[in-house]
């Protein structure tokens, strides 16, 4: 009974100690993932930031582009309206 003792108890401890040993591996494991997801995160996110200032850049001067172009037609059409009544006062000195 003794002897059958002493090796339960040796085969505990082996699988005492190799849990323990393989817990700490997974561990270390884990926080090299952990820390290369965070890298991935932080750049990713430098770059998503990147993008949308990009973004707001861009709507920003699509703006300003229909604000110029809105005030170019109203210039153009009231140059016309002039143009259209010089012509209307010119010809009606020629009758």
């Amino acid at each position: 009974m003794k002897i059958f003792f002493k090796k339960f108890l040796k085969y505990i401890k082996q699988f005492i100690s190799s849990s323990i040993y393989y817990s700490n591996k997974l561990f270390n494991q884990k926080k090299l993932i952990d820390s290369m997801y965070n890298q991935i995160i932080k750049e990713k996110s430098i770059e998503i930031k990147e993008l949308e200032n990009n973004l707001k850049s861009a709507l920003y001067r699509n703006e300003t582009l229909d604000h110029n172009i809105s005030k170019i037609k109203n210039i153009t059409d009231e140059r016309e309206k002039l143009i259209q009544n010089i012509q209307n006062l010119t010809s009606m000195k020629q009758i």
